[in-house]
């Protein structure tokens, strides 16, 4: 079941890297760290 993404709730915590790596790939573009 898909998660839905807020972009103007995101706090960067990278749970949702846990779920889904490919999703969290532009988290890390957008602040420009790792």
């Amino acid at each position: 079941m898909p998660i839905p993404i807020r972009e103007d709730k995101c706090i960067k915590c990278h749970l949702c890297e846990l779920i889904c790596p490919e999703l969290a790939i532009h988290i890390v573009d957008e602040d420009g760290e790792g």
